[in-house]
């Protein structure tokens, strides 16, 4: 897209913060992410100029400082392991302080268009507000970024656009009914569409059905059998991290194949997925099913067992999926308002 507009795009989720930091014109999106995790900073430096600092920027929300980054889980305490989980999280300090970071990170001075995402359960209910709170300028670490025009969209819409468009289907998508599935850390959220009109009735949102919940239980399990306080294991995104592949899991300097415990977290996912099908009910009419989001791998297989007929889709790099399809939809809002010639401010 040729434009001197400049469109990101953010998704702040309960487990992590997602955004974009480029989009050449022929090349994928580039994304990058950090947990959703802002306590409030210190200004201590143990490593005395002998160890690497962490990969954080503090940030002020009301007057608090809070620390954000990549490295946060570093800024904790060993006893400091739960997240927002709150259904107003979009309203919270801390919530800004993840927005803040995330446009620190953009190395911008002056956003256009900025895209977030909702849950689909508190969409209705706080869009308006947080479009209100977010257009605006933000001190991010010392930079002052302008944030012109903002737009809110429920979170799996994001992942429905940036399948459709990646995998050449979005004219066929855009006439059939799709089930599209985003599994957070707090919810799993689903939508059903027909063509790109929402179908609110058949979509909805399983509190407690996220990724955390299956963490939690195999973190129990965990645990249990290495005969230990679930305490002591810390925070879930190590056991996150294992499951996915990404850093092996080890506990008082041994390794734990936590390969065994998949089984445990899918069974937790299977509930979800019965509760998501009991609302979306008829599956016969539904020509798509798109899994996103970071935990799609606990997800796939209770998809397929309650939607025995239908082929399940699982985006390029589903936790990313959200925001890539964010990046889209205001890209093609900007564009449409080009080559309508309407002035800028009604982005």
């Amino acid at each position: 897209m040729t434009t001197s507009y400049i469109v990101r795009a953010i998704d702040i989720g309960y487990g992590n913060t997602k955004f974009s930091t480029s989009h050449e014109p022929g090349k994928d999106i580039s994304c990058k992410m950090f947990p959703s995790l802002a306590p409030q900073a210190t200004s201590s430096d143990l490593g005395a100029g002998m160890l690497a600092r962490r990969n954080t920027v503090q940030v002020s929300v009301n007057g608090v400082a809070y620390e954000v980054g990549a490295d946060v889980e570093l800024a904790q305490s060993g006893m400091a392991r739960n997240r927002n989980l709150l259904t107003d999280y979009c309203r919270s300090d801390a919530y800004m302080a993840l927005l803040k970071g995330a446009l620190f990170n953009m190395n911008v001075l002056q956003v256009d268009l900025l895209v977030l995402g909702l849950p689909v359960s508190t969409y209705g209910q706080f869009k308006q507000e947080l479009m209100e709170r977010t257009v605006g300028v933000h001190d991010c670490a010392g930079r002052k970024v302008l944030v012109k025009n903002v737009r809110v969209y429920p979170q799996p819409l994001g992942g429905f656009f940036d399948f459709a468009i990646r995998s050449r289907m979005f004219q066929q998508m855009s006439e059939e009914t799709n089930l599209l599935i985003d599994p957070g850390f707090y919810t799993l959220d689903w939508l059903v569409t027909n063509g790109l009109k929402t179908v609110d009735a058949r979509s909805g949102a399983a509190n407690d059905g996220g990724m955390g919940s299956i963490l939690k239980v195999v973190a129990k399990a965990i645990a249990k059998d290495l005969d230990v306080d679930e305490s002591e294991l810390g925070e879930v995104a190590r056991i996150d991290a294992a499951l996915r592949g990404v850093t092996p899991l080890r506990m008082y300097g041994q390794a734990v194949d936590v390969s065994k415990y998949k089984a445990i977290g899918i069974a937790k996912a299977a509930e979800s997925i019965n509760q998501l099908g009991h609302v979306v009910g008829r599956s016969a009419d539904i020509g798509n099913i798109v899994l996103v989001g970071g935990g799609s791998y606990f997800y796939e297989e209770p998809l397929k067992a309650r939607f025995p007929k239908h082929k399940i889709a699982i985006a390029h790099e589903p936790v990313y999926a959200n925001a890539r399809g964010f990046q889209l939809i205001g890209e093609q809002r900007v564009s449409s308002i080009m080559l309508a010639s309407t002035a800028a401010a009604t982005i």
